[in-house]
Formats: C-alpha cells, structure tokens, sequence
C-alpha cells in the first residue's frame, strides 16, 4: 500500500499536476470565475474560436436550415436581410428540430448555420434576464456564452454546468463534438445538487458520453471545497440509467481475524435483455479468499428467477501456528417461478450451505440467528374438466447447529374435489336427500429420509383416503353426517422381540430382558375408518344504538355439536398388533407400523362427543348523513371462542380439557389474542389426574391449568399525519425520497451498515411491539411462565436525524435480548449511520460516512470495533 501511495505521489510531482484552490472555481452557480487560474493555454484560449464550417461560404446555395426555426424575444428581434443574421435582445428564444436556446443576447448566422448565446454587460445581475441554457433532446446546459452549428451539431460553452440523471458536471468550457461526445476543461463531477457541494470530482480534462459515462483524467477529490492533495491519474464514472455490464470496484477495510481486505470487486455483466450475471471476489492480505456470484434470469409473464453460489477459504494464524483454524465455507441458492400454463406453475426456493456459513460472513443479526435453512420446490397442475389437481414436492430443512437433514423427496399429493354422483345433471329446485351426498378423494405418496449423525434413515409410503359427506338442513339447524375410510400401504415393518441374559446380582444371577426393535422388509397395507354426525346452527342477536356514530352492536352464537366413532384398531381381528412376553409372563402387544410415515393403526376405541359455541360480536357504524357517497363500516369487536369433549369408550378422565381463546383488533393498530386452558378433574398428591370432579372440592368448577396472551401494535405517523402541508418556518426544507434504481453490482439500492436498507426520513416515526406472555400449570405447586416483549421503534428528530432503537426484554430473566441502538444523519448527498449493540453475544459497534450515490457506494468512512470488526 505504501507502494501504490508512492507511485501516484511521484506521478502527480512529475506531471505537474496540483489541485485547485477551491471548487468553487469550477461550481459555476457559487461564484464568477478566473478564466487565468483555472486553465492553461494548452486547450485554447479564452475566445470562442469559430466553428468549422463543411463547406466555403461562397459555396453554400442555401443556409443550411432543413426545417422552419421559431424565434421570438421579449425586447426585440432584428433580422438583417442582406447580411443573413439576426439578433433577439433580452428573453430571446430560439427553437430547432428538438433543440432549444434562450439568452439575454442571441445572434443567429444564417450564412453559417450558427447560434451565438451570452448576456450583454447591463444585463448582468437582472434576475429578469435568463441566463444562456441550451437543450438538446432532454439534456439542460447553462453556461456564460455559447455557440452552436445547427448542421455540424457541435458546440462550445463556456463556465458551463448540466445535470444528469445519476449527477452533474461542469466546465470552464464544454466543446460539443457531436451530440454523443463532449470534451470539457478543468471540469467538476458531483452527484450532490446544492449551490455548494460538499464533495465532487476536479478533472483536469474530461470527456462525457451522454446518459453513459464520464472520463477524466487527473481527478482531485474534493470534500467541503477543499481538494485532497493526492489526485487519480484517471477514472470512469457510470452515469447510466439501468443495467450495464462494467467493473464492480472493490471495498477496502480491515479485519481483526483476517487482516487487510479488499471485497466484493468484481464484473456485472448484462448478457441481453433476459439474463445477467454478477462475479465477485475478495481477498485478504493475510491470506484468505472467496468468491460470489448470482445469475438472473426472467421472462415476463412466463418465468423468472436467480441462481446464487459463494465459497470463502479463510484462516486464522499461521500454518505453523498452534491455534491456526482452516476453514472452508459454501452455499448455494435458487429461486425460481414459471407459469407453465393456466392450469400449472412451478415455484422453487432451495438453499445449500455449510453450518458456519452466516457466522463466517455476515453482520446480520436475523442471519446470525438462523437455526434452520428450509428449502421446498413444487410443481402444481389442476385437470378443471374433471376436478382433479395433482402437487409434487420437495422439501428439505437443515439444522446449522447439528447438522441434522430432515427431506422430503417426493412428495406427490393428488386430490379430486367434491363430487356428487347420486345428483343428475338436471336437478334443479327441491332436491332429494342422496342429491346431498358428496364424495371427496385424497391420496399422497411420501418418501421421508433424515439424516442424524450422517446416518440416513429413509422410510416411505402411500397413503389414500376416501370420504363421503352430506350437510342437509332441517329447520335452523345444519346436520352434517360424515364417513371416513382410509389406507396406508407401507413396505417395512417394526419387530419387537426380548432377549434375555443374566446379570450377576447379590452373589447370584438375575434374569434380565432387553428389548430389540429391528425394520424388516415386508409389505402391510392398514386400513382404518371413522364415522360421525354433527349439526350446528346460528343465533342472531341485534342491539340498536343510534348515538355516538354507532348504528348496532350484533352479536352471533354459534353452538356446535358433533359425535364421532372410531374402533379399537389393536384388537388382534385387525391384525395390525404384534406381541411379545416378558419373562414374568407379561403379554405386551406392539404396533407393527408405529414407524410408519404415516403413522400406524390408533390403539383404543373412541366414541367422543366434541361441544362448542363461537361468539362473534360485531359494530356497524352510521354513514355520514352531509356525504352522498359515504357509506356505514362494520367492524369485528370480538371473536371468543369455548369447547371441549367427552369421550364415552374411556375408562377413566372422560372429559377432555376445556379450552378457552378470543381474538379482537382495534382498527388494524392493536391486536390482541390469547386464551387459558381447565380441567374438571383434581390431581392427586404426585400431580396426576385421577377420576374425581375438581368441583367436589367446593369452589370454583374447573382447574386452572394454563393461560396465554400476546398483544401486538404497529403504528406509524403516517396513520396520523395530516394533510397540512408543511410550514415555511422549518429549519430544514423537505427532502423528496429518491427514486429506487437498479444499480450494476448492487441488490438494488446500497444496503448500508447491518445489511440493511437505508433509513427512511420521510416517516416521521414508527413503533411495532409484541408482547407475549404463557403459563402452564399441570398442578397447583407447579407453574412455568414465560414473558417477553419485543420491539422496534424509530423516531425522525429532525427531517435529518432518525433515532433507532429495537431488541427485546425477557421479564422473566430480566434480561435484554440483542438490544441494537441506530443513529443515522441525513446529510445531503452523504448519510451517516451509527450501530450500537451493547451486550450480548454479538457485542460492537460501527459507524459509516458515505455518499448516498449507488454508483459512489464505496467511497465512505468505516469504524467497528470488536464484532463488526472481526466480521467477513
């Protein structure tokens, strides 16, 4: 580095190439400008040579115009016949083709197919007096004098300044070679668009391709207008809009494990109107290196997706070193969507890495916190003519922490909707009870494969089911009778078996049996059924209000009853249950298919009657009665909800668990929900239930035994904000947010310090909080609870300062969870973002001055200390 920096101090001393006093000599619109001081002789001098003209004037057999020229002048316009000239005094404008001039002075040469621009002496300082500007297809020039070739297109400009979409430049003078290629003296490159800038680019010389690029050669960085002393011997800035292939320039920084680096420098490549692809490398100068690449892809309206890949080989230490840890880092991503038809789609989201690939390469806490990577893939079609549709998947999740794999591959489902086949194609009006009767088909092929301790095991299966329903109404009620048959094919299934050995034991032997389990490779199909009947019905309850803005409260009850059979699939007539004897002489019987994918056949006969009621109570507002067009709002207060079952084939403890919830929300800001749970029996002195009423006791009827609660609330200004527009008397004028581009080598917009998108000012504030709370009591001297809250909340100071504040609390260990502090300034063209983490695990700070321009993302200041610091 002390090399590089001796070379271009050397090449600067050679050439004779030192900064200028100050930007404002180039800044056309900060103060008036000394032609002398701010270029040499070599360019040419301070009048306005003419313009090649193609051919001798005595030779020109017309002036050279192919199109009517539209001038008018506020002053006056006089047109000189004999001479071909004419000349507009004060506000004159000139228009050509799709080219537009407006001066204080304008002489047009008609001889010469030439326009001269300027403002006379006394009309300096009028603010009445527009200042020479030239546009030329959308592109805006201002400048002290001008001339232009209306046949050549070329032009000179002098002290000129024009804006570009992603920045500005300026000149002492700008040479139009043609309307694809300027050349500019002593020029100023800026993306900040005040009257002063605080930082810009002097260029000794300058080439500009419009809506492309600028080149310069010999560039001084300047900051405040103060030049550092140390200049560029060249440099490519991209002005274009959209994509383009060009080189990414890398990141210098330092790292406390891995030393000096330079990152994500690279090639993006826009390979056609469909696809591009982004290659980016680092390295580190104590050895180390990695690579990254994405490739995009999409067609519109038919598919589009991504393909991502990385590798990182890094080291700590030395070789030789004690402590020197290798390690070889991975992951690869795709993403994809086709619509294949209208009947068909294809979605995949998968992704590949190694365990310590976040920890390795990344600052991002929602990262870093990642326990499982999911991947799913599904393909999906639908037959409408006969009502069938049919899904393939796969899916795949990884624990990084273990490294367990639980996978999917394949997961074939095919369903056919309801259907009624007792119903003509021709009922119409009163239908018969067998017209009601409809049938519904499901089946799944699943292969399930996990994968623990780098062991697979794999077990697969078929499963189909069948299931007839009716729902006939008789009065105000709903029956719904249901049936149920299902099969499960499997192709292994479970031994149990005891081997018995004898263990020395008090100077003797004792027999002792130990239970072997073992998958054998034999076909089984079981078969299972259920039944049931069910009906329900709705109660309406209204309760007029006309006051308060409020028409009625409503308030629906909806009682539901339903019975449901299934036998005792362990009894040996099935023939699902094996047994073995102990050596007591205990028979103890075994599902045969317990470790099927679906699981084997249920054990014990249930005969349960399953009750609830649901509440919905609801609020209907009156319309404004001075609007025509406003009409009432209905708004849902509350949803609560009870019910439980009885189960008639139990021994014992008939009645399950009481269970309790409800749910409301205040006008899309506050969401509450939550709900306990009760038992009706006691327990005895080991915690257990047994069959005794907790009612016996005295009291109340029911147990407590668990209740939760979250609360959730997001608010922004936004919701609050009114229409007034904003007061002259503020400190600081609006600043419209910018326009979101796509950038070559970016992810879109530059993602800042964390990973993360660039503040947003424009909100004045905003506050998400979830609040959740759970306990579980099984017995009365036995309680677990749970409580924590966690949070975001941002609050813009000023139209320049935002305060961010987010982590979590846990009340119950009063202690804070990954608790992040943020600060960020809005300052103009450059932002500044301050991170905080105070405790916990991932422990530092960092702070980042940088300029807001994509194309200029990497010229900023970083400071970080002890994670951050450590970070890839």
């Amino acid at each position: 580095m002390r090399t590089i920096l001796a070379w271009v101090v050397l090449a600067a001393v050679a050439f004779g190439q030192t900064p200028p006093d100050s930007i404002d000599a180039v800044r056309l619109d900060s103060l008036a400008i000394d032609s002398g001081d701010l270029f040499d002789a070599d360019f040419a001098d301070t009048t306005l040579p003419a313009l090649e003209d193609p051919e001798e004037p005595d030779t020109v057999a017309d002036d050279g115009l192919d199109t009517i020229v539209y001038a008018k002048a506020v002053d006056s316009l006089i047109f000189r016949v004999r001479d071909r000239k004419m000349h507009l005094y004060n506000g004159g404008e000139l228009k050509h083709k799709d080219t537009h001039l407006s001066a204080g002075k304008i002489d047009v040469d008609f001889e010469r197919s030439e326009v001269e621009a300027y403002m006379l002496p006394e009309q300096k300082g009028d603010t009445s007096v527009p200042k020479p500007s030239l546009e030329d297809k959308g592109q805006i020039y201002f400048g002290d004098r001008m001339r232009y070739n209306f046949r050549t297109e070329r032009g000179y400009m002098t002290y000129a300044l024009t804006d570009q979409e992603q920045g500005a430049y300026s000149g002492a003078r700008i040479r139009m070679m043609d309307r694809l290629t300027y050349f500019v003296q002593n020029g100023f490159y800026t993306t900040c668009d005040a009257d002063h800038p605080h930082y810009g680019f002097f260029v000794r010389e300058m080439k500009v391709i419009p809506k492309e690029q600028v080149v310069g050669r010999w560039i001084f960085l300047t900051i405040g207008g103060v030049p550092l002393p140390i200049p560029l011997p060249f440099a490519v800035f991209p002005i274009e809009k959209g994509r383009r292939s060009g080189i990414i320039a890398p990141v210098y920084g330092y790292s406390g494990d891995y030393g000096y680096y330079l990152k994500r420098g690279g090639y993006f490549w826009a390979i056609n109107d469909y696809t591009d692809l982004r290659l980016l490398g680092d390295y580190y100068f104590k050895g180390g290196w990695g690579t990254r690449s994405r490739f995009r892809y999409k067609m519109r309206y038919n598919f589009d997706g991504a393909l991502f890949g990385g590798y990182t080989s890094l080291a700590k230490g030395e070789p030789d070193d004690a402590d020197y840890a290798p390690s070889e880092e991975w992951f690869l991503r795709w993403n994809h969507h086709h619509d294949i038809s209208p009947t068909s789609r294809f979605d995949a989201n998968l992704e590949f890495m190694s365990s310590n690939y976040f920890q390795r390469t990344t600052t991002n806490f929602e990262d870093l916190l990642t326990q499982d990577v999911v991947s799913n893939a599904t393909y999906s079609t639908s037959f409408e003519s006969v009502g069938v549709s049919l899904t393939a998947n796969y899916s795949r999740r990884q624990n990084l922490s273990t490294g367990d794999v639980d996978e999917r591959l394949p997961s074939v489902s095919v369903s056919k909707s309801q259907f009624y086949p007792f119903r003509g194609k021709n009922t119409v009006g009163n239908q018969s009870w067998y017209d009601l009767i409809g049938l519904s088909y499901s089946g799944q092929l699943l292969n399930d494969r996990k994968i623990r301790d780098k062991e697979l095991e794999q077990r697969y299966g078929y499963r189909h089911s069948i299931t007839p329903s009716a729902s006939p109404k008789f009065s105000f009620f709903t029956v719904s009778p249901s049936f149920r048959f299902e099969e499960k094919y499997y192709f292994q299934q479970t031994r149990q078996y005891l081997e018995t050995y004898y263990a020395p034991s008090d100077g003797g032997y004792v027999a002792v049996d130990s239970l072997r389990r073992e998958d054998v490779d034999e076909f089984g199909i079981v078969r299972t059924f259920s039944a049931g009947l069910g009906a329900r019905t709705k109660l309406y309850g209204m309760f007029p209000v006309r006051a308060i803005g409020v028409e009625a409260f409503r308030h629906t009850i909806e009682p539901n009853v339903s019975y449901s059979y299934q036998p005792d699939f362990s009894d040996p007539v099935w023939g699902y249950y094996d047994e073995y004897t102990t050596s007591d002489g205990e028979v103890v019987r075994y599902d045969k298919f317990q470790n099927g994918i679906f699981g084997g056949a249920p054990r014990g006969e249930r005969q349960n009657i399953n009750f609830s009621v649901g509440n919905v109570v609801e609020m209907k507002t009156i319309a404004d009665p001075t609007d025509t067009s406003a009409e009432a709002e209905k708004f849902r207060l509350l949803n609560a909800n009870l019910g439980s079952s009885y189960n008639f084939a139990a021994d014992s403890l008939h009645f399950s668990t009481l269970n309790a919830s409800f749910r409301t929300e205040i006008r899309n800001w506050i969401s509450v929900q939550g709900g306990a749970r009760y038992s009706f029996y006691d327990v005895d002195s080991a915690g257990r239930e047994y069959q005794r009423y907790y009612w016996e006791n005295g009291g109340f009827p029911l147990r407590y035994t668990g209740f939760n609660v979250s609360v959730s609330t997001t608010l922004s200004g936004d919701k609050f904000a009114s229409d007034e527009a904003p007061s002259e008397t503020d400190e600081e004028e609006d600043i419209a947010p910018e326009e979101e581009l796509y950038i070559a080598g970016a992810d879109y917009n530059y993602d800042g310090v964390y990973d993360r998108r660039d503040p947003d000012f424009t909100t004045p504030w905003s506050l998400s909080m979830h609040f959740r709370y759970s306990e579980n009591q099984p017995n009365p001297w036995t309680s677990n609870v749970s409580a924590s809250v966690n949070g975001n909340f941002d609050i813009s100071i000023t139209r320049k300062w935002k305060f961010t504040l987010s982590g979590g609390y846990d009340l119950r260990r009063e202690e804070f969870t990954t608790p992040r502090v943020t600060v960020s300034r809005d300052l103009h063209c450059w932002l500044m973002s301050f991170n905080w983490t105070p405790v916990g695990t991932y422990t530092g700070y960092q702070f980042e001055l940088r300029v807001k321009a994509d194309h200029l993302r990497d010229l900023k200041v970083e400071k970080s200390d002890q994670f951050y610091r450590n970070r890839y």
